[in-house]
């Protein structure tokens, strides 16, 4: 009777998570994940996602298609799983063909840039609060905690914008402590919700000149860690020829069980 009652207690546990949780922060350097200061600006990303998952990008590299390595065709990449062709500019109208969000039957998203809810098909049971263009993070982090004190969406997005924010004015000593703020905020996600597989990556990288990012070849490398139930614990690894787009597959096999090579965990060696 007792191994039921422990079977019962973590079904009702896991059906009060999000099977999925996405987080993007923009406009992040490789660098600063995976740098040798990296361990004490992101300690938690190390501590749960390392140390407890994968993470790619630094062994090898991963990249946002671009040509235009700018933030809505990075987001669009990421949800739809493709290059995004038909959207090289932050003002573009996007056709929705697949997308994450037709994954499941109800999701959310939460947005400090507003124009990220145009990755959002109209036919999806999205929940998106109606936010300014641009709000700081901690206001969008505050709406989202409200939301989910009543709500377990099945996928859930909480996209962070801060740190671009502070590198398009150059200050990099805001950036890295919007940084280090994110790194605080997903640790306390993976304490909420520890069953959750939850995926951690950026739209864009920053070029050498760290203000800015465009059609540079030093914005087009991006980052992404990942823990969760069907996550090997491997920690630091490579992968073959990874893009945003392999996202979408990755949260599609998750949903499904199914086994896509398109996948990053069936790309990682």
């Amino acid at each position: 009777m007792f191994p039921l009652i422990l079977l019962v207690l973590g079904l009702l546990r896991a059906a009060h998570q999000p099977q999925v949780i996405l987080v993007t922060i923009d406009g992040t350097m490789w660098q600063d994940i995976y740098g040798n200061n990296a361990r004490l600006l992101v300690p938690n990303l190390y501590g749960d996602f390392v140390q407890q998952g994968i993470a790619v990008g630094k062994k090898s590299n991963m990249i946002a298609t671009g040509p235009m390595h700018i933030s809505l065709p990075g987001y669009l990449e990421i949800t739809r799983g493709h290059p995004s062709k038909d959207c090289q500019r932050n003002d573009c109208n996007p056709t929705i063909d697949q997308s994450v969000f037709r994954l499941f039957h109800e999701s959310a998203l939460f947005s400090s840039w507003k124009p990220i809810q145009r990755t959002i098909p109209s036919d999806a049971n999205v929940y998106t609060d109606n936010s300014p263009e641009y709000r700081w993070d901690r206001d969008t982090i505050e709406v989202a905690d409200q939301y989910l004190a009543t709500h377990t969406p099945e996928f859930l997005w909480v996209a962070l914008g801060d740190t671009d924010e502070w590198a398009h004015r150059n200050d990099r000593s805001h950036y890295l402590e919007a940084l280090y703020e994110a790194d605080k905020y997903i640790h306390s996600l993976v304490v909420r919700y520890p069953d959750s597989t939850i995926i951690v990556t950026c739209d864009h990288g920053r070029n050498n000149n760290f203000r800015d990012h465009g059609i540079d070849q030093a914005s087009a490398r991006v980052w992404l860690m990942m823990r969760g139930p069907k996550v090997p614990h491997k920690g630091l690894v490579a992968a073959r020829s990874l893009s945003l787009s392999n996202i979408y597959y990755t949260i599609s096999d998750i949903q499904s069980g199914n086994h896509s090579s398109q996948s990053i965990l069936s790309r990682i060696q």
